[in-house]
């Protein structure tokens, strides 16, 4: 496993201390040799988003191409490297907020789904073999005991509803568990859940007003251009969506207004609060409302899973 994000961010602190590019990536190298490549490449193209990419890993590649996104816009090397870091950091902090409350609001769901099918193994594997004769003599005197011990020995397509929810659930939550916290908005998990779907969208809001605060001082007066420059891959973190479709008519005049009047930065911190309390509020509604979701989908499947053994039971209990 490489620390290659842990030295990048050592590499934006030394060149925010004044150092040398060359001399802070000799400084890295001298720290780890899987660096050497970089400095090697850097000695000779004195491009650094070209060095770094010579590290050939995956983890890093989408920070570089939001890298390379800031230099079409003028930015340079040391700029982007110097405030880039706290925009990410404030993302992941949106991402772990979410993930949080996705794991929080699914966890029991998938403890109960997981009961149900240990349940429904134990009767499967140590109940039916053990009282098979007596069972089977049962089902041919009761069609509905017939049904539903076919339905558990997986002979009916009624196996469906008592074993496949509850291995939804768990799959749900044991991707969104195991899912790194920074690549959960890209998750194609949360795109096939409706009420998830909002979510992303939340972490790119936070992603760009956080660039924007750290950048604008670079971008231009003009108020045309600047509209471009928002709708570019560098604010929108390469995401789907675009300045326009992440924030609302009102939120773009703000923030179109302080750029004419020349107040942005005077008034930033108002709006990274507004855009940060909207997404977390946001993604405690949609996960609560998940959470009752799953817990009304789980009762049906334990009311299911309980009528599918117990009845059996009793209709062997009434036969004696």
């Amino acid at each position: 496993m490489n620390n290659h994000l842990f030295y990048l961010r050592q590499l934006s602190h030394l060149l925010g201390k004044g150092t040398e590019t060359g001399e802070a990536l000799e400084q890295i190298t001298q720290q780890t040799v899987s660096w050497q490549p970089v400095l090697q490449h850097y000695q000779q193209s004195q491009d650094l988003l070209a060095s770094l990419e010579q590290l050939n890993d995956s983890d890093m590649s989408s920070f570089i191409e939001n890298l390379k996104a800031g230099r079409e816009l003028g930015l340079n090397d040391r700029d982007l490297l110097l405030h880039i870091e706290s925009s990410t950091s404030s993302s992941l902090q949106i991402n772990t907020i979410i993930k949080a409350r996705l794991v929080r609001s699914l966890g029991y769901a998938a403890l109960v789904a997981g009961i149900a099918l240990i349940v429904l193994a134990i009767f499967y594997l140590y109940v039916l073999p053990v009282y098979q004769t007596v069972i089977y003599d049962q089902m041919t005197q009761s069609k509905s005991l017939m049904a539903h011990i076919d339905a558990l020995t997986f002979n009916s397509w009624r196996s469906l509803y008592i074993y496949l929810p509850p291995v939804i659930i768990i799959v749900i939550f044991a991707s969104i568990a195991f899912t790194p916290t920074k690549a959960l908005p890209q998750s194609r998990l949360l795109s096939f859940i409706p009420m998830m779907k909002g979510l992303p969208r939340h972490s790119a809001r936070v992603a760009l007003i956080h660039q924007l605060n750290d950048f604008y001082v670079f971008l231009s007066r003009d108020k045309d251009t600047f509209k471009q420059q928002l709708n570019s891959n560098f604010f929108t973190s390469q995401s789907r969506w675009d300045f326009t479709q992440l924030f609302s008519a009102k939120e773009r005049e703000t923030i179109m207004a302080l750029h004419q009047l020349d107040t942005f930065h005077q008034e930033s911190g108002n709006l990274v609060t507004q855009v940060e309390s909207d997404a977390i509020e946001s993604i405690s509604s949609q996960t609560n409302i998940l959470a009752v979701i799953f817990h009304i989908a789980i009762i049906i499947i334990v009311a299911q899973i309980v009528m599918s053994i117990y009845q059996p039971i009793f209709q062997l209990g009434a036969g004696f």
